[in-house]
């Protein structure tokens, strides 16, 4: 901006009425601006101007430029916010349109625009006082802006208990300022470069006519103990907490007199962390407190409250090496000046207050003299609160003792496990036991104890200041002291004073010890019993072990253990099981010195051979039972056991194989397992966690396969033996049925004899575990697929989608394993290949293989199917007579493969030129139409590939060929009816064909007619364009179209009606199906006649044939009465040409029966 004000006047002449100008031009540049960012760049020239160059027209454009405040772009609104803080650093009468305008932004809706007008109203504060000190009287609009900039800090105090997070963090950021405002700097003060010109507290007169001096102060000090408040909530978020830690911390530095009250209030800080924050923000929160510890340890007034600070830093972490680099520089003339000023303050206190002075001093020493601690002391209240007034009674009573014992039973309350809030913040003590640590101690628990309401010192800060009146009557009657240093001894003082006073009790001397004395022959039971006590009193001892004793004492209790035995070994198991996670330790040393004495390396040496059913191996069983047993404390301890023994034993193998089979344990179990994979290699326990992948429960299986996966991919020393058992499992498909001995601990199976889904499906669990990550060893399916039956391969197709998927195409081993296709996996050859071109398109390499693969050993065109996309197009329509051959849905697939409509790409052919080619198949009659008519149905249905503009160019190119192909109208009514919007398209379509004489093909011209019968009355204008002939044939089959087109004829003007033939308009008006109707009447009676005519003839016929029947019996009686005596020879031999002449006589009835026939038929069509 600067560069931009300079380069307006390079020769440094800035002229006054060109800034005017200037100003003018960029305010209202501003105002017809859209973009927000420009006009936040013009009004920023603008401030610049106004501030710091022209401060003569602030007052002429003031309005003009807060006007900007109601803009909508949130850095429009800062900048004016910006610019009202600059406007009352430089000119004073400002602030009351400041402070109204202030006012209304503190409503504003916008979060941003209120946080910004908080950091403002600190700056705007200083202003105001200063404004009011440099005037020579106090006016009203004074008094006004000073009431309302009361109001705006209320109401800001109040925003600390706001909703909204960032409200609460600046509401912290301007009572900080406020607070460094209405207190008095000093000396020692550290000022930042914002604070170092505010008028503060002490610029103040004291008798101020408007600003009251002490009332300044009290509301100073509130807002101090404002923040104070808010640090110690217990909701507070990290954020705000920080903010507040950041905040005490510059009120610190900069008014020395607070730091006291903020050393304390960041020491019960860290005791009471809210316990609302995360891991993550406690561990934040330390970081910051500390970095502020280092801040105020740095700061010369520090030195009083070095052992604190440094005693915090210590808790919080901080090395000594910090805490030494972070020192304050010891001034001695600081010093000097201490104790002159602290001088200075006592005269002007007794000037000013003697009196009250005295009474609080003689009020004081009625109280210290009484030396009863329940009451209030004025004098000590007024310099410590109740944490430290607790404190210092807790202080005599932390020796040694009383800490164990508070220690001791702490540790009663302790939780199982170390909370992630400890773990995270607890850092180690380095001055632990010195007298500061022991002090910081003090204040700690002073704190715990008031946070808890369990001290009578929280009560005496709740008190009203009226019942300090009647103090008098509450106190105790007072004791005679002999001097006034008496009585002001510390009350700890006094108990010292009084303990060295007490009489000391009288040495005793002990009587010397003499075994004989005292020793009692026992007999065998009785001397059982004793030792039995004795060792008891052994292990009661080890609940209260001092510090490092307790390594020496379980020594000791192992030892008598293994050395006797019987009794003492229940007893142990008994008092180790009955706390098993507090007396861990001691149970593992028991469990090494029975496998020491197992294996006779210690001094009791053990006659067992079998490592099973020995001590050590029965002691390690019963430990992992009940640990499993135990839900809470079992399981960290159960994993540490399992580690640390020094052998594992077949037992206790299975005890943890029945672990990770518990619902509730499932994740511990297999992870302990998992780690003594890793740390116990010769436990060979791998054989064991590979088991679990064909374990029939879900979360067991899929847990146990990702920590399989997780070692096969991490450790390569155990990959070699998780293939060959993925393997060996694989194998057992091969079995007529599954083994008993692998599957005998899956209870659901135990009674199945066959193999079933499951079944198969666990075999292959770990074998398409590994797959992915080893893609070798998918050549080792060839040997199993070919060999099991069907059902099995369609379950093994299934689970191995995923893996093959997972290895992609471009694996070499899986490219070879297509290429080579083994016999007896096609099916599973062609899965892979749909599997790995399911989602992505074919890679060339994949391509090429298929295709050798077609060629040369598989012909089956399924084959092709998944690479179709990558194949050429010649290729795609040589097998598309095969390709239709296929089911209807696998003919889809093909479709949208060659169209390359499955990966989102451009496929070997478009949908016109596949619509093409399938006409083309239907005409050279390779394939059967049926087939080509389903195949064109199942293209045009697939809507998004086979689009209306692919149609369109299909059917145009197949309206040229010549001939024409059979199937082109039944395609174009199924577009038709599938696009509804081709209406017009199909109109030019008949257009085309009725040029070409489409009437010459039978099959194309009766698709011709039911499109015209679908597109009436679209079709009216080209039917008149037909030979009469052929419209009389359309009439013929679709009748209705007749009257239809004469009423659209009758429509026409006369000009257009002219122009029609009159054989088009006979063939209009004559009613081709009366004249049918007529005409099948007429043959329908003419053939009625015909059939009476013959009637009658037939009947003749048979009378004539009656007749003759008749008398050929006549005449056969009489020859056979004649004939008597004639042989049976010559009878046959008369009856045969008697039947012969029956039938030609049949014969010629017959056929002159025809020849009447014959001429009634030509005399009727002559008719």
């Amino acid at each position: 901006m600067e560069d931009d004000l300079m380069a307006l006047y390079p020769d440094g002449e800035q002229d006054s009425q060109a800034l005017y100008d200037k100003i003018v031009e960029l305010i209202n540049e501003a105002s017809s601006l859209h973009s927000g960012d420009e006009r936040c760049a013009n009004l920023n020239m603008v401030h610049d101007l106004l501030v710091n160059r022209c401060p003569q027209y602030l007052d002429n454009f003031f309005d003009e430029f807060v006007a900007f405040q109601t803009d909508n772009y949130i850095l429009v609104k800062k900048g004016v916010l910006n610019f009202l803080e600059a406007a009352c650093d430089k000119d004073l009468e400002m602030l009351p349109k400041v402070i109204n305008h202030l006012t209304l932004l503190l409503e504003d809706e916008v979060n941003d625009v209120r946080k910004k007008v908080m950091l403002v109203l600190p700056s705007v504060y200083s202003n105001c006082l200063r404004w009011i000190l440099s005037a020579r009287s106090i006016s009203t609009e004074m008094e006004n802006t000073w009431q309302f900039l009361n109001q705006m800090q209320r109401k800001i105090i109040d925003e600390l208990d706001s909703v909204n997070d960032g409200i609460r963090t600046h509401a912290v950021k301007f009572t900080e300022g406020l607070s460094i405002v209405l207190s008095e700097k000093t000396e020692d003060s550290i000022l930042t470069s914002r604070t170092a010109n505010y008028t503060t507290l002490d610029s103040i007169p004291n008798n101020h006519s408007f600003l009251k001096w002490t009332k300044l102060e009290d509301e100073g000090k509130q807002a101090l103990d404002s923040l104070l408040g808010f640090l110690a909530l217990s909701h507070i978020s990290s954020v705000n907490l920080m903010t507040c830690i950041a905040s005490l911390t510059n009120i610190a530095r900069q008014r020395p007199q607070f730091m006291d009250r903020v050393v304390k209030a960041f020491e019960a800080l860290h005791v009471n962390l809210p316990p609302t924050l995360a891991k993550s923000q406690v561990s934040s929160v330390r970081k910051d407190l500390k970095i502020q510890l280092l801040s105020l340890l740095r700061h010369p007034c520090s030195i009083d409250y070095h052992t604190q600070i440094t005693t915090l830093l210590s808790g919080l972490g901080a090395t000594q090496t910090e805490i030494v680099k972070n020192q304050p520089k010891v001034d001695e003339r600081r010093g000097k000046r201490k104790l002159g000023d602290e001088k200075a303050r006592q005269m002007a206190i007794g000037e000013k207050r003697p009196r009250l002075e005295a009474n609080m001093e003689d009020l004081s020493d009625d109280y210290e003299m009484s030396g009863n601690v329940n009451k209030i002391s004025l004098g000590e209240d007024s310099k410590f609160d109740a944490v430290e007034q607790l404190a210092r009674d807790l202080l005599p009573r932390l020796i040694p003792q009383n800490v164990t014992d508070l220690v001791l039973l702490s540790m009663v309350a302790l939780p199982d496990t170390i909370p992630p809030h400890f773990q995270s913040s607890f850092t180690p003590i380095s001055a632990a036991g010195t007298p500061q640590q022991i002090e910081h101690v003090s204040k700690l628990l002073a704190s715990q104890f008031i946070g808890a309401g369990l001290s009578k010192y929280g009560k005496v800060r709740k008190e009203k200041s009226e019942e300090v009146k009647n103090v008098d009557d509450q106190v105790a009657p007072v004791k005679p002291a002999t001097s006034a240093n008496d009585s002001k001894k510390p009350v700890n003082q006094e108990s010292a004073d009084k303990s060295k006073l007490q009489p000391k009790p009288p040495v005793r001397r002990a009587k010397k010890f003499k075994l004989h004395e005292v020793t009692v022959k026992l007999d065998d039971s009785a001397r059982d019993e004793t030792a039995l006590e004795a060792f008891k009193r052994v292990l009661e001892t080890n609940n209260l072990e001092k510090f490092g004793a307790k390594t020496a004492i379980n020594k000791i209790i192992v030892s008598l253990v293994c050395t006797f035995g019987g009794s003492m070994k229940t007893t142990l198991l008994d008092y180790i099981l009955k706390d098993i996670k507090q007396q861990s330790d001691l149970a593992l040393l028991w469990l090494y010195q029975e496998y020491a004495n197992f294996k006779g390396y210690g001094a009791i040496k053990s006659d067992e051979e079998d490592i099973e059913t020995s001590k050590y191996g029965n002691l390690l069983t019963l430990l992992l039972n009940q640990l499993q047993e135990e839900f809470d404390a079992g399981e960290s301890l159960f994993t540490r056991i399992l580690l640390e023994a020094p052998l594992l034993t077949n037992e206790a193998t299975q005890v943890l194989q029945r672990f990770c089979q518990d619902p509730d344990r499932i994740g511990v179990g297999l992870n302990t397992l998992k780690t003594l994979v890793l740390y116990r290699p010769k436990a060979n326990l791998l054989h064991n966690l590979l088991a679990f992948s064909m374990n029939p429960h879900n979360e067991i299986r899929s847990k146990a396969l990702n920590i399989i996966k997780e070692l096969f991919i991490s450790n390569e020393e155990f990959r070699q033996e998780m293939e060959t058992e993925a393997l060996k499992i694989t194998n057992y498909l091969l079995d007529e049925h599954p083994p008993k001995e692998v599957f005998s601990s899956v209870v659901a199976y135990t009674e199945s004899p066959t193999w079933n889904e499951d079944l198969i499906k666990l075999c292959l669990n770990l074998y398409a575990l590994l797959l992915p990550l080893k893609h070798s060893l998918i050549h080792e399916v060839e040997n199993i697929y070919p060999k099991i039956p069907a059902e099995m391969k369609r379950t093994v197709l299934r689970s191995l989608e995923i893996p093959i998927r997972s290895m992609g195409m471009d694996s070499p081993y899986l490219l070879q394993f297509v290429e080579q296709c083994p016999q007896g996996t096609e099916t599973l050859v062609t899965r892979v290949i749909h599997v790995l071109t399911e989602r992505v398109a074919p890679s060339p390499a994949l391509v090429e293989r298929v295709r050798d693969l077609y060629e040369k050993k598989v012909s089956d065109v399924r084959f092709l199917v998944p690479v179709l996309a990558g194949l050429k197009r010649k290729e795609v329509l040589d097998a598309l007579p095969k390709f239709m051959q296929l089911a209807p849905i696998v003919l889809k697939e093909v479709f949208n493969r060659a169209l390359g409509a499955s990966h989102g790409q451009t496929g070997p052919l478009s949908a016109s030129e596949l619509l093409v080619a399938l006409h083309n198949i239907e005409s050279s009659k390779t394939v059967d139409v049926k087939i080509v008519i389903r195949s064109i149905s199942l293209l045009l249905q697939e809507k998004a590939v086979c689009t209306q503009e692919s149609i369109i160019a299909a059917l145009q190119e197949l309206v040229e060929q010549t001939p024409l192909p059979t199937l082109l109208m039944r395609t174009a009514l199924q577009a038709l009816n599938l696009h509804p919007k081709l209406a017009g398209f199909t109109m030019q379509l008949m257009q085309k064909l009725v040029q070409k004489s489409v009437w010459k093909n039978k099959r194309v011209w009766e698709g011709f007619i039911v499109c015209c019968q679908r597109t009436k009355p679209q079709c009216f204008g080209i039917l008149l364009q037909l030979p009469p002939p052929q419209l009389k044939s359309i009439f013929e089959v679709a009748g209705e179209l007749r009257e239809k087109l004469l009423e659209h004829v009758k429509q026409f003007p006369p000009h257009q009606k002219a122009r029609i033939a009159r054989a088009m308009m006979q063939v209009l008006e004559k009613d081709p199906a009366e004249e049918q109707r007529l005409a099948e009447l007429a043959k329908k009676q003419e053939q009625e006649r015909i059939a009476e005519q013959e009637k009658i003839y037939q009947q003749k016929l048979e009378e004539e044939r009656r007749t003759k029947i008749k008398e050929e019996e006549d005449t056969k009686d009489q020859e056979d009465t004649l004939r008597d005596s004639q042989t049976d020879e010559s009878e046959n031999m008369a009856i045969k040409m008697e039947d012969e002449d029956i039938k030609d006589t049949s014969f010629e009835s017959e056929a002159s029966e025809k020849e009447e026939v014959s001429a009634i038929q030509t005399i009727t069509g002559r008719n």
